[in-house]
């Protein structure tokens, strides 16, 4: 077993080691920070300046500083009209944009400094996206991160059309910094709908002895962990219209893993760790489909922490899991000594 996992590392080294990593940001991205203070939200984004074809009134292919200043109150109408912060008690004002043009990875972009004012202190927040509807680009997005203070206490990605983000209750899914964050997100995996539970169930079921059960999910980890580094390394994108084919995978591999606990037959364990590594290719499929990836140091970091703390979370509801059975096991042995004796 630890051969195989070791040649599954081996492989995904190589495959980092022999083709250079994409470097080029996709440029229908989006990317937004916004901290909230109080009852203040500060947000820096950068947008490409091909989304915003209008503004080059010269045509010159690019959007410069001062047509920028020339057309800043059309361009705040805009951001207000179509990307809007709203509070319980109602929409947050924009009181304040600035916009500049600039470059970044050789390509021409736009940096937005807006700030926006609610009348209490916020807590909680609803987003309305509807930026670039008429676009031509289909595949626009907008990665969006929610900071207090130094944590990070929201992330979700934006897309084309309009879309709706909840942020709640203020407490940092990130805690004290953003790679523990993505652990702790990984953690969640287990809360990530009835699939992962019923995959846990299953390698429960199959695995004899405790070590062979979380051998399994070191194998759903690397094999999900291999297509999203995959994909982050060489910026690939994964259509969203085949993402019922990776849901479909996830669920053969589940019932494949029910029938073997059902047979138990020659190969068994074999099968386990096939069905195992199915549902991670899957699951890793469905994760990264619509997905636009941008390939740097930091985003590889924290993918890393998010399968260490899917690791740690699926480990430990094996073993209690585990402890369970053994409970369930001693308890009808002593009901079974009893009725011997009785």
């Amino acid at each position: 077993m630890r051969a195989g996992i070791y040649l599954l590392l081996g492989l995904q080294a190589c495959l980092f080691l022999i083709v250079p990593a994409a470097s080029a940001h996709a440029v229908n991205n989006g990317y937004t920070e916004a901290s909230i203070d109080g009852n203040r939200v500060h947000m820096e984004m950068t947008l490409s300046q091909s989304l915003f074809p209008a503004y080059d009134t010269d045509r010159d292919g690019a959007i410069s500083e001062q047509e920028l200043t020339q057309q800043q109150q059309k361009l705040r109408t805009l951001i207000d009209r179509h990307f809007e912060l709203m509070a319980p008690e109602g929409k947050l004002q924009l009181e304040q944009m600035d916009a500049a043009p600039g470059i970044q990875e050789g390509i021409p972009v736009i940096h937005f400094r807006i700030d926006y004012t609610a009348i209490n202190n916020i807590n909680q927040l609803h987003v309305n996206y509807s930026l670039f509807i008429q676009d031509t680009d289909p595949q626009h997005q907008n990665y969006l991160t929610f900071y207090q203070g130094n944590d990070v206490i929201g992330h979700t990605v934006l897309e084309k059309g309009h879309e709706t983000y909840d942020l709640h209750g203020g407490k940092p899914e990130m805690y004290t910094s953003p790679l523990w964050g993505f652990g702790v997100l990984g953690g969640r995996i287990i809360v990530d709908g009835v699939s992962p539970l019923l995959f846990l169930l299953c390698v429960a079921l199959s695995g004899k002895t405790l070590d062979k059960a979380i051998n399994a999910v070191l194998v759903m980890i690397i094999a999900h962990a291999a297509v999203t580094l995959t994909c982050f390394h060489f910026g690939l994108s994964i259509s969203a219209s085949l993402q019922v084919w990776w849901e479909a995978g996830a669920w053969a591999a589940i019932l494949g893993l029910a029938v073997g606990v059902l047979l138990r037959g020659r190969g068994f364990w074999k099968a386990t760790m096939a069905m195992a590594a199915l549902y991670g290719l899957s699951h890793g499929l469905d994760t990264m489909s619509g997905n636009r990836p941008l390939a740097d140091a930091e985003q590889f970091s924290r993918i890393i922490a998010y399968h260490i703390g899917a690791i740690a979370s699926l480990s430990v509801v094996l073993y209690m899991a585990f402890q369970l059975i053994l409970l369930v096991q001693k308890i009808r042995g002593m009901s079974r000594g009893k009725n011997e004796r009785g």
